[in-house]
């Protein structure tokens, strides 16, 4: 009888597929199909097939497939190429950091056919808050705290997700920073629908509603010299704003940074307004000049060209991020792919304006070649609106791996139980 050897039980979230499927004929092709469903019940899922080996197994790490949505070696392949199958009566949502917000268990199906009968079916957890306690910050703060079992890295990092809102991304980065033994918090400064009373517009969002949270977390740690803020995107935006604020911040790590401060993400054209503040007043921005067209449709793939044009029309000296008073160690992170804006220009800029301070051997960009700008965990499907599905996914590790790296958490956490 088929069945599987070794199948990952109750893994975290950010761990690779392996295992084996056993007493296959040999030569035999058999396809294996990997579902799971998110918060909103929307199905995700992915197929590839593989040819038994003269033992009549299908090692799941170590088998190229014979059709799939990706090609060699990829034990991530069947998490990363899964495309989603939106609920009835639940809008779409294309983007996992936002349909998994509550970390609850995401339940995972593997089902193995052979000539189109179903030969064997297994299902497992995979876990954002493996070893984990939470702590929910709901004052003048909004966050949420993930605090380790065991602590495996000093220190502390403050997670800022993009322009989302609410808990997206930062929820699952910090959980999983938690669950590798790094104490870690996930900040929500705003959100569209205005949960837990946040502003609901990206405006001029005050740069001391981190200083505090930053302040809280850095007692909780109890270490005062590991501190490291963690953002993409806008998050990225405003985790290098902040650092250049704090003397005390040892790393920055930037998903998909600026160079500059941009006008606030808002639903209508006027009035173009800072995305930040500090003790009250506007901080000088960049305005990207996106036209009536674009408030009416919202096509995303217009922003690049929107930024790219602002920075050649527009003088930047105002709205420069002031890199060259960041005291810490800064990690860049940009695809060549990005759709949102040109971050890998930017994050060159960042570097040669460091350089020109004295400040270069501090700085280092890491840049995704064919990535998007939807940068996340890997073992998460990638999106499809910028980059290629392939280089998302090899992105996806490689700035995951490089973070870890930064905050100190060793590869060893990676390895998870088995059945």
């Amino acid at each position: 009888m088929v069945h599987f050897s070794s199948l990952p039980r109750d893994i975290r979230a950010d761990a690779p597929l392996w295992g084996e499927i056993r007493d296959l004929l040999p030569g035999s092709l058999a396809t294996v199909r990997v579902s799971m469903l998110d918060d909103l019940g929307q199905s995700w899922t992915s197929e590839a097939s593989y040819r038994a080996d003269w033992d009549g197994a299908v090692r799941l790490a170590s088998s190229s497939p014979a059709d799939a949505g990706w090609s060699g070696l990829d034990a991530y392949g069947p998490y990363w190429s899964m495309t989603p199958e939106p609920a009835e009566g639940v809008p779409f949502l294309p983007f996992f950091d936002s349909t998994t917000v509550s970390l609850a268990p995401v339940t995972t199906d593997v089902a193995v056919r052979v000539d189109a009968e179903v030969v064997a079916s297994t299902q497992f957890e995979r876990i954002f808050l493996r070893g984990v306690t939470v702590e929910e910050w709901r004052d003048e703060v909004i966050a949420n705290v993930f605090v380790p079992h065991q602590r495996r890295a000093s220190g502390c990092a403050l997670v800022i997700g993009g322009s989302g809102g609410g808990f997206s991304w930062s929820n699952q980065v910090a959980a999983l920073l938690a669950a590798s033994g790094k104490l870690a918090a996930s900040v929500a400064y705003f959100d569209w629908e205005g949960v837990y009373g946040l502003p609901t517009a990206l405006e001029e969002i005050p740069l001391e509603f981190f200083l505090h949270a930053l302040d809280r977390l850095k007692s909780l740690s109890g270490d005062s010299d590991d501190l490291a803020v963690v953002g993409f995107s806008k998050g990225a935006e405003a985790a290098l704003i902040v650092a250049s604020a704090r003397a005390d911040v040892k790393d920055v790590v930037a998903i998909a940074p600026t160079a500059y401060v941009w006008e606030s993400a808002r639903m209508t054209r006027f009035p173009a307004r800072s995305s930040w503040s500090r003790r009250g007043d506007p901080i000088p921005f960049m305005i990207f000049d996106a036209d009536e067209a674009f408030y009416e449709s919202f096509d995303k793939s217009l922003l690049r060209l929107f930024h790219e044009r602002a920075i050649e029309q527009h003088s930047l000296d105002d709205a420069h991020i002031p890199i060259e008073r960041i005291s810490g160690r800064i990690s860049l992170v940009s695809s060549s792919g990005d759709g949102v804006w040109p971050s890998t220009p930017m994050c060159e800029a960042i570097v040669r304006r460091a350089a020109e301070a004295g400040r270069g051997r501090q700085v280092g960009h890491l840049c995704l070649k064919g990535a998007g700008h939807y940068l996340f965990i890997p073992g998460a499907p990638v999106p499809r609106d910028d980059g290629t599905p392939s280089a998302y996914a090899r992105g996806n590790r490689e700035w995951w791996g490089l973070l870890r790296s930064m905050l100190g958490i060793s590869g060893r956490a990676n390895r998870q139980v088995t059945a």
